[in-house]
């Protein structure tokens, strides 16, 4: 595993809530106060391969990790999911529906979740291991998956779309909708600036989106000055960095990279 990045903002926050994002690849957690308006810790690890003794080993180097908290909310990033509409929507047949589209899924633990305002259940699968390992370590814990934040945060989905992109170290994450609906949830891995480029115009092309017209909202690993941020702004006429809103007292990295730590934290409740 190797540590991307780690702050400590020495903020005192009151009612503290413990937001973790676990993925595949990788694993970051933040401490804000109850509102998520300030941050108090946060750390971002590349991992490899997530399991078990990986979380033991991030957990030993963060001891303030278990310290209480006012609420804990644990994210699951896996690629492995499937949207369907809450009309045939059966909790019966969910996993079986999710192994016939995404293929057999050996030793994971399959999880429903419905996405309020979007007529929508996200059908994903988790790891046993790791699934395990979050219930013994947070037995009270709030679970959910990354595509249903997402979804939950789409803005302006009119006519034109819109498309919510978060960039992780080897992977990324779209969500896509036109005309206040849903059209694409999915993930992809990625290695080069040209890789994300052909996903998303790809997407377009399939859901017959304009890229002068589509809102095209970037979170994560992305710098504003980098080739991939200036190969976008080349194919998209619409581009924003939604940035965490939380008060960091910390300008050593870029707002957006931890966006989606922020939108999970604001969910506490």
């Amino acid at each position: 595993m190797k540590q991307l990045f780690s702050i400590s903002t020495g903020i005192e926050v009151i009612q503290p809530v413990l937001a973790i994002r676990i993925g595949e690849q990788h694993f970051s957690f933040a401490i804000t106060n109850a509102d998520a308006s300030r941050l108090g810790s946060l750390a971002y690890y590349s991992t490899g391969s997530t399991n078990a003794d990986t979380l033991n080993n991030i957990f030993s180097v963060h001891p303030e990790l278990n310290n209480s908290f006012f609420q804990i909310l644990i994210c699951y990033d896996h690629a492995k999911s499937i949207m369907i509409p809450s009309e045939h929507y059966s909790l019966d047949n969910a996993g079986s529906m999710l192994n016939t589209i995404t293929g057999d899924s050996v030793n994971t633990f399959v999880i429903s979740e419905a996405i309020a305002g979007w007529q929508m259940n996200n059908v994903y699968a988790v790891p046993v291991e790791v699934y395990e390992w979050a219930k013994r370590r947070f037995p009270s814990g709030k679970i959910g998956h990354n595509y249903s934040l997402a979804i939950r945060n789409l803005k302006d989905c009119d006519a034109a779309g819109c498309i919510s992109l978060d960039i992780l170290t080897n992977d990324l994450s779209i969500v896509a909708g036109k005309e206040n609906k849903l059209v694409r949830a999915q993930n992809f891995s990625w290695s080069s600036p040209e890789d994300v480029i052909y996903y998303l115009l790809k997407i377009c092309q399939q859901l017959d989106l304009s890229q002068r017209e589509v809102k095209v909202t970037l979170t994560g690993l992305i710098e504003r000055e980098s080739f991939l941020f200036k190969e976008l702004q080349q194919y998209f006429m619409q581009i924003e960095l939604k940035e965490a809103s939380w008060i960091a007292d910390n300008n050593e990295y870029p707002a957006h990279f931890f966006t989606s730590l922020n939108d999970l934290a604001k969910c506490a409740s």
